[in-house]
């Protein structure tokens, strides 16, 4: 072999190896795999009740169908409950309190709780139970930030939702 060939021998090698050395999936770009149980994260639009522009984002360490599920009972929950008329409040009244409270981003982290239902971690933070989003939870959590009630929560449910919504009707003022 003389020097032309090793020359362009040594060329080819290099080519070759940037080749296959650039073609090789290193991991920096993994393909989801959807039944892989891992921290995920989903955001819904609640509608638009009473011209409130409701957005929330629900994390969940789960499967991708799992957190799907959860964010949906969610979503479900909150746009009965604002779509309601809130004590015959006007809509105007109702989107005056809501779009600040919304505009904060609200999240919901779908986990167990230290055996509560529900925990209200600050003005835009709520932890709930995997078995309680798709019940009254939900809406009673947004209720806790209004009324600036932080921290565990584990009542009966009925009762103080009607108390939340008969504090929230008289802090709008109906």
């Amino acid at each position: 072999m003389n020097w032309k060939q090793g020359n362009f021998f040594c060329i080819l090698v290099i080519f070759l190896l940037v080749f296959v050395l650039s073609a090789c999936d290193n991991g920096n770009n993994p393909v989801d795999d959807p039944s892989e149980v891992r921290e995920r994260q989903v955001s819904r639009n609640i509608g638009n009740p009473h011209g409130i522009s409701a957005n929330i984002t629900v994390k969940m360490v789960a499967n991708a169908a799992g957190i799907e599920t959860a964010a949906n009972a969610i979503q479900e929950r909150l746009k009965l409950w604002l779509a309601g008329d809130f004590g015959g409040n006007t809509s105007e009244d109702i989107r005056n309190v809501w779009d600040p409270i919304f505009a904060r981003g609200i999240i919901y982290i779908v986990e167990e709780n230290d055996g509560h239902n529900l925990y209200v971690v600050n003005d835009r933070t709520i932890r709930i139970a995997p078995s309680e989003v798709d019940s009254l939870w939900p809406q009673s959590g947004l209720a806790a930030i209004v009324n600036n009630n932080f921290g565990a929560i584990g009542f009966d449910t009925s009762r103080e939702t009607v108390r939340m919504a008969k504090e929230f009707k008289n802090w709008i003022g109906g």
